[in-house]
């Protein structure tokens, strides 16, 4: 099973990525709230997006896992990306374009587990968070692991 510290692998790429992140909006981090401002802090687990003021941000977190075999599994993340209802789809695409990018192909290290393909699954349709009041598409990522 994905854990919170193997979704922090990815994370950890995303920030890595100069170029995600100049597409990115500057915020505060979700868990210090007087903290630097930083580009950075807009890449947080899902449950972290109304901590940030500013957008566009990207969240994370583990999705489905399936057994396609004795020992692979199919293991799903889904990566949101947020802007704000007066800002276009536009800047959303970008972002995903290039996390598709940094990504595709990566083998993370994950915990408890051997990572052997990660592949873009899906991008959804452009929709609106009516909780959080802010367009959004997500995109899935799968991470074949043994």
């Amino acid at each position: 099973m994905l854990t919170h510290e193997n979704v922090l692998e990815i994370v950890k790429e995303m920030k890595a990525d100069a170029t995600l992140v100049a597409l990115l909006a500057t915020n505060r981090p979700y868990y210090k709230p007087k903290g630097s401002l930083s580009k950075e802090n807009s890449i947080v687990p899902s449950e972290f997006i109304p901590e940030l003021k500013n957008s566009p941000v990207i969240a994370i977190k583990a999705g489905v896992m399936t057994k396609t075999s004795a020992n692979l599994y199919d293991a799903i993340i889904l990566i949101r990306c947020y802007n704000s209802m007066d800002k276009a789809y536009v800047d959303i695409n970008k972002v995903l374009s290039r996390i598709e990018t940094t990504i595709q192909g990566k083998m993370f290290s994950l915990t408890g587990m051997v990572n052997i393909a990660t592949e873009l699954e899906t991008i959804g349709e452009e929709s609106v968070d009516d909780a959080y009041q802010l367009r959004f598409r997500e995109m899935s990522i799968r991470l074949q692991i043994i």
